[in-house]
């Protein structure tokens, strides 16, 4: 069932945007498709950070050694706490989601 949901949802992802509940729902579901894709959507959007942050002339504010696993537990629980920004674009949710946990981010 979750890979046809995977399929399902891939099949429809080019056509809008990701919502934070999207993301939230990919990172919660165990099958390793699922779970690739919550790995490569967190670790895409913080690359995009980062290169915004060193595009205006700052570094990263997500310390040294934080892994792509971890970014994927600050925001799934971030999703589990503030259920009111689960229809926002998933790039904002995860920047928040990340902001929170990485005070020096806001």
């Amino acid at each position: 069932m979750a890979l046809l949901s995977v399929a399902a949802f891939s099949a429809t992802a080019h056509a809008t945007p990701l919502t934070t509940d999207d993301v939230a729902n990919l990172c919660n579901v165990q099958a390793q498709p699922a779970q690739d894709i919550c790995n490569a959507y967190i670790a895409g959007v913080e690359d995009a950070t980062d290169l915004a942050r060193a595009v205006k002339g700052k570094d990263s504010c997500i310390p040294d050694g934080v892994t792509v696993p971890q970014m994927v537990k600050i925001f799934v629980k971030y999703t589990d706490n503030h259920p009111e920004q689960l229809h926002q674009p998933a790039a904002i949710g995860i920047t928040l989601a990340l902001a929170d946990a990485f005070p020096g981010c806001k």
